[in-house]
């Protein structure tokens, strides 16, 4: 390998050798396609860490027993309007692909449906399934509880997760509007990258063991709700729309995702969807969305600011513009991938884009 920092690798080679991956690890290749899909997107939207650098802590969780392969969702309940599944411990993402199709169906039957799922593992980026479920002609909202790594205001332990959260709306001339965030300042994948690059974070993210400030990604243990009372609040509130509502595990019931490989995380999702057309005519709220974002656009900038962006725009244009260059990855995960592949007797073939372009 190369002494380069980083690499290009495009997203049809990172998808496929992504997707060997995980046959080699034991999914079904549809199975593989879907989480290996859901990494790679996040990667293309610039979402990096949610990206494949996930794929070290999925691969060792279906190796050590802490997330099942080639599982099916079980129903639990169903109505037209609603549907509970468990997921019997497979990987989040190919459980939300599912509940993603059968409440899209429900939406679009009924004008509304509401779908939750329990006992899942990481599902991702959350916008990956907002955008799917809402398509061109709804509006979804999903979300997800975590294991507990983030503070109560005046608290000192963990006391919820960073419970992430999406909503998309379509748009007519613009691509759709999605906001993605999790319930704490940063996300807390951050820590993985600022480790993987030996770089010590900016302060105000994380706390260690003791409740102190650190900029140490390495003693980083509890990262802080966004807006004190504000993120913790709204954390609260996914909690009871995920974990609570599908009657799923909570609290310190849920597993660690990277401290405990062998016990299932036992997460929560839930996905809600409404169709535009019950309210009014799709068109013309496709053109009140474009018009709204004009009026965002056009408002006085400070000097220094080129422009104005709506939620998911910046994304949106990532996402276009990787397709076209390629993904770049800094040589750290290059080389984790390149080792997990060789150690599951990947195709050398397919490994080699990896190291292919150097920059």
């Amino acid at each position: 390998m190369s002494g380069a920092e980083n690499y290009v690798i495009s997203g049809p080679d990172l998808l496929n050798l992504t997707t060997e991956i995980f046959v080699k690890a034991g999914l079904g290749r549809e199975d593989a396609g879907i989480a290996a899909g859901s990494l790679v997107e996040a990667n293309l939207r610039g979402t990096d860490s949610h990206g494949v650098i996930r794929v070290e802590n999925y691969i060792k969780r279906l190796k050590h027993g802490g997330a099942a392969a080639n599982v099916k969702c079980r129903l639990v309940s169903a109505t037209p309007a609603t549907i509970v599944l468990d997921a019997e411990n497979g990987l989040g993402a190919v459980a939300s692909r599912q509940v993603c199709g059968l409440v899209r169906d429900k939406a679009l039957k009924n004008n509304l449906a509401f779908g939750v799922v329990r006992n899942s593992n990481h599902f991702g980026a959350a916008s990956m399934w907002a955008l799917l479920l809402a398509g061109d002609d709804l509006i979804s909202f999903v979300g997800s509880n975590v294991h507990r790594l983030m503070p109560a205001p005046g608290g000192k332990g963990a006391a919820i997760g960073n419970n992430p959260f999406a909503l998309a709306v379509p748009a007519g001339r613009y691509e759709p509007m999605c906001l993605d965030m999790a319930c704490s300042v940063v996300a807390q994948g951050n820590v993985l990258k600022y480790r993987h690059d030996r770089r010590q974070m900016p302060e105000g993210w994380f706390v260690d063991s003791e409740g102190e400030p650190t900029t140490d990604p390495f003693e980083a243990l509890m990262v802080l709700p966004f807006g004190g009372h504000k993120g913790f609040g709204i954390a609260v509130i996914v909690e009871m729309l995920s974990a609570l509502l599908a009657g799923g595990a909570f609290a310190d019931n849920i597993g660690s995702q990277y401290d405990d490989l062998v016990n299932p995380n036992r997460l929560s999702h839930f996905f809600g969807a409404m169709r535009i057309d019950a309210f009014r005519d799709l068109g013309e709220f496709k053109s009140d969305v474009d018009e709204f974002i004009d009026k965002l656009k056009a408002v006085p900038k400070k000097a220094g600011v080129a422009e104005i962006f709506y939620p998911g725009e910046i994304e949106a244009a990532r996402k276009k513009a990787n397709l076209k260059s390629g993904i770049k990855l800094p040589r750290s995960i290059v080389e984790e991938l390149s080792e997990i592949a060789a150690e599951l007797k990947v195709e050398k073939t397919m490994i080699a884009p990896l190291t292919a372009r150097p920059v």
